[in-house]
């Protein structure tokens, strides 16, 4: 009897563990088809392409900081004759307002998903964002060609440790520009500050970038093996209360169980870090994320600043996030020292608060008519 009641206790726990992952899955892949709106490519769509093809007119951007996305989108901007601003860029994805801790001690993001924030900024620059995706290997190699010789850059998601032959997983944003029989072309977006205007370029072969771009659909679990992103011209959008409101709403954040974002993601992100520093070895991984957090915040503090003087409202949020920067770059200086935990903690406690209130102000802002910021395009 007692068998059949372990039996029974092992099978409703394995039920309810797989229902579980059944039920996030589900929200997951809603998540997705609702914030990054796929179009699933077709075969009829694909037409004729040469053989060779390489893109002109076109700069090449990149930035020490972890600005990838945002420099895909500007590289796309002057493409189109669009000359938008890296910082404007990231107030309208929003990406660097808010954090999402990922129910994993310690696994934070000091920003917020860039792919759903492209969707958001792309008709504040007039641009439209084309999501394509498939899981037909040929058809996304096709694609890819196709669109690059209707003079498309594409800005490509995939996992930047293959391309350099290294173990692990990193995220990243690269534009390709080009092809030949051999080769795709590309911009590398990070590792440092760049702006070009030759034609020097990077290459990588067909198995490893799609390699790489598999294993980030992989890793982040989407509903599809490969995915390309292009853009084009569209109707300017310029009422920015959206902005302000999802801006507001990223900062001040959220709870789904185990995931936590904006500044409920750092409060839990400080109490693991109390609860864990004993036990904490990789203490450049923590450098790494403070300082992340600190640069953020500075550059969105250094925009608002220059291009909202006068507006009360902002200017009281800009302080906010001005004083959380502060925070974090204090609590770096600490850790480096030496490592006075609950320093550290107490300033990040400070700087979830501070950024809380940066976001409640600028939700209460979205209610005020803005007219756009002209001088940033």
């Amino acid at each position: 009897m007692e068998i059949i009641i372990l039996w029974i206790v092992i099978s409703v726990v394995l039920v309810s563990v797989f229902m579980w992952l059944y039920i996030c899955r589900y929200f997951q892949q809603r998540y997705f088809e609702r914030n990054y709106h796929p179009q699933w490519l077709k075969e009829d769509e694909i037409g004729n392409f040469p053989k060779n093809y390489e893109i002109k007119n076109i700069p090449w951007i990149s930035y020490k900081k972890a600005y990838c996305q945002p420099a895909t989108i500007q590289m796309v901007a002057y493409k189109n004759g669009i000359k938008a601003d890296r910082d404007y860029i990231n107030f309208l994805m929003g990406h660097t307002y808010g954090a999402v801790y990922f129910g994993k001690q310690l696994s934070i993001m000091p920003t917020t998903d860039p792919e759903a924030g492209a969707e958001v900024a792309a008709p504040y620059l007039g641009l439209k964002r084309n999501y394509l995706v498939t899981n037909d290997l040929k058809l996304f190699i096709k694609a890819v060609k196709f669109y690059l010789s209707k003079d498309y850059p594409i800005r490509i998601a995939l996992n930047v440790a293959i391309l350099s032959g290294k173990l692990g997983f990193s995220p990243h944003s690269e534009l390709l520009i080009g092809y030949n029989d051999e080769y795709f072309f590309y911009f590398e977006t990070g590792n440092e500050d760049r702006w070009s205007e030759n034609k020097r370029r990077l290459s990588i072969d067909e198995q490893t970038l799609t390699k790489a771009v598999n294993s980030l659909s992989k890793t982040f679990n989407l509903p599809w093996k490969f995915q390309l992103t292009t853009y084009e011209k569209y109707k300017k959008e310029k009422d920015l209360r959206k902005i302000w409101k999802r801006n507001g709403e990223l900062l001040v954040g959220n709870k789904w169980g185990p995931v936590k974002s904006g500044s409920f993601a750092i409060r839990k992100f400080s109490s693991d870090l109390e609860k864990l520093s004993s036990k904490i070895t990789d203490w450049q991984s923590i450098e790494y994320l403070l300082e992340w957090f600190s640069y953020t915040r500075f550059d969105n503090v250094k925009f608002l600043k220059e291009h909202f003087m006068g507006n009360k409202k902002v200017e009281e949020a800009s302080q906010n996030i001005e004083k959380a920067a502060k925070c974090y770059e204090e609590s770096l200086k600490i850790l480096k020292k030496d490592k006075k935990i609950n320093e550290i903690i107490t300033l990040l406690y400070k700087a979830a608060s501070l950024e809380k209130k940066a976001g409640e102000v600028f939700i209460s802002k979205d209610k005020e008519l803005d007219e756009g910021i002209s001088d940033t395009t």
